[in-house]
């Protein structure tokens, strides 16, 4: 059941109106059906791990506060932590594991794994450092985890952002569902009319490298940089927007990273939510152990936390390379930003220019490194680049000026989704822009099921 399928928008509004109509002391568990069923429409057994997941940390967190020694809170702790962190690499290592033992070939990688895995971490650490408590509902909290809108794709919730507005049982509130229908709009816009037109270009191109010369490569390059964007910030905000309907909001998980300064700015408004997990728990805990270690530690910090960030990906060579890769990036920006500004306060005349070099250096250095997310390996990632730089080897001409035109439409259109994101249009009345929203999400729907496109992020 695909977000940008009609199926799920379907589900979507019969789940929201099963909610609103029973009594409030059957919402929760109307609403924790719908989240399983939801599931296991994908399949039963998914649905049958992530309840052992649920139920495994649950338990090993209550047992962690009651404990009344300090061995056996640490015991459940490393319990938690050994199982959820084993199946996290068991999961993400299948299509290696699968080359050495032939049995693992009929298990297949549980859809939106990765985003319930780090919500139960996140969980797990602070019941651990008891930042929080463990919640002693069960049904709240196998919501709290399995809250379908969030499930498969994000964003990554934590515990303090979710429990407060799920337990305050919400009414039907139209300006809510107002703006929850056009987070789900725009999210279809992008994905539909932005995404899927832009992998045209981008799997045709990189699936067949070696037949193209140097322009088709550029051109292919910045397509994808575009498409991962449209795709995932659009499957996000339908995520978003899908959680509003039942009073539930969430964090934003992007914030117009294309205009990011410098590259800590840009993983500062690139999937927030995971880069806030990743800092919270793996970069300020590392830097703290490291501190006596200066600049090297503050190095080797941010090595592991972009090593764990392209591992939350999958463990494939080229993922590995990206992370490497920006280790190297933020490592360089971040030591050289103090040196920058001083240079830059000093010769004000390029202050100006500064501002718009900035962005665009950032925009190609990140570009550059997409291309080993999007390659299956370093070797052939590292090939496009080269070719990228050649004349025209095997030259199969893309009609150019039909997709320079292609990728410039599809710009504007970006840049349009983005600016109706930010618009309120609350002197409209709410019943008339319900209506619009919902016409024009069972248009694209209706559209996009001719050509329908996996989202690049459900695959991690």
């Amino acid at each position: 059941m695909p977000f940008n399928s009609l199926e799920y928008f379907v589900f979507l509004w019969a789940a929201v109106l099963c909610f609103y109509a029973v009594p409030d002391r059957a919402k929760r568990p109307v609403l924790l059906a719908a989240c399983y069923a939801f599931y296991a429409f994908w399949n039963l057994h998914f649905a049958l791990f992530l309840l052992s997941a649920t139920a495994a940390t649950y338990f090993l967190a209550l047992r962690m506060e009651c404990a009344s020694r300090a061995g056996e809170k640490r015991l459940c702790f490393s319990a938690a932590l050994l199982f959820l962190l084993g199946a996290f690499v068991f999961f993400k290592g299948l299509p290696l594991w699968r080359q050495s033992f032939s049995f693992l070939n009929h298990v297949a990688v549980p859809v939106g794994f990765s985003y319930y895995t780090f919500r139960l971490l996140s969980y797990v650490l602070d019941v651990s450092w008891e930042k929080t408590r463990p919640e002693k509902d069960l049904v709240s909290f196998a919501s709290y985890v399995a809250f379908f809108p969030h499930l498969l794709s994000g964003p990554i919730q934590r515990p303090e952002e979710f429990f407060p507005q799920y337990k305050t049982l919400p009414k039907i509130d139209l300006e809510l569902w107002s703006s929850g229908l056009r987070l789900i709009l725009c999210g279809l816009f992008k994905k539909l009319v932005v995404a899927d037109n832009l992998a045209l270009i981008v799997d045709n191109v990189f699936g067949h490298s070696t037949q193209y010369g140097a322009v088709p490569l550029w051109i292919a390059s910045y397509a994808f940089y575009l498409q991962i964007y449209a795709d995932f910030s659009g499957l996000t905000d339908i995520a978003i927007g899908s959680g509003r309907l039942f009073g539930i909001d969430s964090p934003p998980n992007f914030n117009t990273p294309y205009l990011a300064k410098n590259i800590q700015d840009f993983w500062r408004r690139w999937h927030m939510t995971l880069c806030r997990w990743i800092n919270d728990y793996l970069f300020l805990p590392l830097r703290l152990q490291l501190r006596n270690a200066g600049d090297a530690g503050m190095v080797l910090a941010l090595f592991i936390s972009m090593l764990a960030i392209s591992l939350w990906h999958g463990l494939s060579s080229g993922f590995i390379a990206f992370g490497i890769l920006q280790g190297v990036l933020i490592s360089v920006s971040v030591f050289t930003l103090q040196a920058r500004n001083r240079f830059f306060k000093e010769k004000k005349a390029l202050s100006v220019l500064r501002g718009f070099m900035g962005p665009l250096v950032t925009f190609h250095l990140l570009m550059f490194s997409f291309i080993f997310f999007r390659c299956a390996t370093f070797s052939e990632a590292v090939g496009y680049i080269s070719r990228m730089f050649q004349g025209p080897l095997q030259f199969r001409m893309l009609n150019m000026g039909l997709e320079a035109k292609a990728i410039l439409g599809c710009v504007l259109a970006l840049a349009l989704a983005e600016w109706f994101e930010r618009s309120r249009f609350t002197r409209t009345p709410v019943a008339l822009r319900l209506s619009v929203y919902y016409s024009a999400i069972t248009g694209l729907l209706m559209f996009g099921r001719f050509w329908p496109k996996e989202f690049i992020y459900f695959k991690f």
